[in-house]
């Protein structure tokens, strides 16, 4: 019976335990390049500002404080006195809070998130103007204010309709609104600390905020398959003055294009390889720009560099190329590229057995591996398949037998290589140490001369 549960988890999961492998000789392949799927790059951004006015809370806090001292104690008085306390520690925190330097202007200086020189900009344009002229681009979003003016007008109307008949009713009133508030002022706080760790606070954000948001990722053709996913692709900062906050949330405004993620690994021959400066790239039809990193979903626009050489965008074009290649190649290597795929970047001989078809083989020159289900040895180094991942798929572009045209000799000066030269120099530094210990030089006597052990002085003495 377990037999039987455990094969129809198998098959639907989809999981097969079959194995296989299979060899792709890169001998004439300057470059084996890797698919990661596809991205999107941000052009702008659309903005959603949720301004908040504190001196104005703090002024009519301290009012309602004024009027709460003036009516006749009772039971719930130290309740709703905690609550103005922390409600006006909270304010006066906003307020003080440290601020850096960056893009300050008009007194607005960001305290959390990651901003650009536009967001200020937003910030420091005139609300006023912004609701006026219908900014497509720039949403104010007032409600969160609204609904605290609200409870602040109705923790006034409570305190002034206070009287000795309706003690309790009218205390829970006051304290039920000031705790609304404290809670409100709380979110804001809540919103500043996960900004700095770039999160979007979803708890200030109302339902109508939300679908706003989704259906804008959706206008864009950005598919998400809950809210936290979607609220995943907005940015936040925070900005503040001596006066005010301002919460800007940012969602992408996306170029419609898609690109392909690609990383590129070159391949050695008869002791040359193609110099790469850069290794991972993005891909639009013939349109190729280089890219620090192939980790986000959505690039921004600054961080793409156009390869325009006569190297990388011919060759993943298919074309001939001119490329500059590495003077002082670092050592072979075998490049994992994922639990699946090897890259035997080797420009020699070399021994592969497996347990998944093929035994014992001896190979030579460099060899792109894929294997599935089972254990791979190169050179008595082992690899194994056994964890299934989302993994990246090679292109298949024909480069095999490409004329690719030798440019400059670069000097490899990477880290990598500059470490495993000193690691080298070490050995041989070592393996001088060893031979010069190993050597020893004959004993030399106070005259000079050579010394000799005595009973072969005696022999010799004697045989005269």
């Amino acid at each position: 019976m377990l037999a039987f549960i455990l094969g129809l988890l198998i098959l639907h999961s989809g999981w097969s335990s079959e194995q296989t492998i299979s060899l792709r000789n890169l001998t004439n392949q300057p470059i084996l390049a890797f698919d990661h799927g596809t991205s999107r790059v941000r052009i702008d951004s659309y903005f959603y500002i949720h301004h908040f006015n504190i001196s104005s809370y703090q002024y009519h806090v301290r009012n309602l404080r004024d009027m709460f001292d003036e009516i006749a104690t009772n039971q719930f008085s130290i309740l709703i006195i905690e609550e103005f306390k922390q409600i006006d520690q909270i304010l006066n925190n906003l307020i003080s809070i440290k601020r850096s330097k960056r893009w300050d202007s008009l007194g607005w200086k960001f305290i959390a998130g990651s901003p650009v020189a536009n967001d200020l900009k937003i910030i420091n344009s005139s609300i006023n103007n912004l609701i006026q002229n219908n900014n497509a681009q720039v949403k104010i979003n007032r409600e969160l204010n609204l609904q605290m003016k609200e409870f602040v007008r109705k923790t006034t109307q409570a305190i002034s309709l206070f009287n000795t008949k309706s003690i309790e009713n009218h205390s829970i009133n006051i304290f039920l609104n000031l705790k609304y508030l404290h809670e409100k002022l709380e979110q804001i706080v809540d919103s500043i600390s996960l900004a700095k760790i770039g999160i979007l606070n979803s708890k200030i954000l109302s339902t109508g905020e939300i679908q706003v948001l989704v259906r804008r990722l959706h206008d864009e053709n950005v598919t998400t398959n809950s809210i936290s996913e979607a609220l995943s692709y907005a940015e936040s900062s925070v900005a503040t003055n001596s006066k005010e906050v301002a919460l800007l949330i940012k969602i992408p405004k996306l170029d419609k294009r898609i690109f392909r993620k690609i990383h590129i690994y070159p391949i050695r021959h008869k002791q040359r390889q193609i110099y790469l400066e850069r290794q991972n790239y993005l891909k639009h039809h013939k349109e190729i720009y280089a890219v620090p990193s192939l980790n986000p979903t959505i690039f921004n626009i600054e961080d793409l560099i156009p390869e325009n050489s006569t190297c990388i965008s011919e060759l993943l074009n298919g074309k001939p190329a001119s490329c500059n290649f590495t003077l002082n190649l670092i050592q072979e290597e075998i490049i994992t590229v994922n639990d699946k795929n090897l890259i035997i970047n080797y420009d020699r001989n070399f021994s592969l057995t497996s347990n998944c078809g093929i035994f014992k083989r001896n190979l030579f020159g460099p060899f792109f591996i894929s294997f599935e289900n089972c254990n791979v040895s190169i050179d008595n180094n082992t690899f194994s398949s056994n964890i299934h991942n989302l993994e990246e798929s090679p292109l298949q572009i024909p480069l095999e037998g490409i004329s690719v045209e030798q440019g400059h000799l670069i000097v490899n000066l990477s880290l990598e290589h500059l470490h495993e030269l000193h690691l080298e120099t070490r050995k041989e530094l070592e393996n001088i140490k060893l031979q010069t210990n190993s050597f020893h030089w004959p004993k030399l006597t106070i005259f000079g001369g050579i010394t000799f052990p005595l009973t072969i002085i005696i022999s010799i003495v004697l045989c005269q």
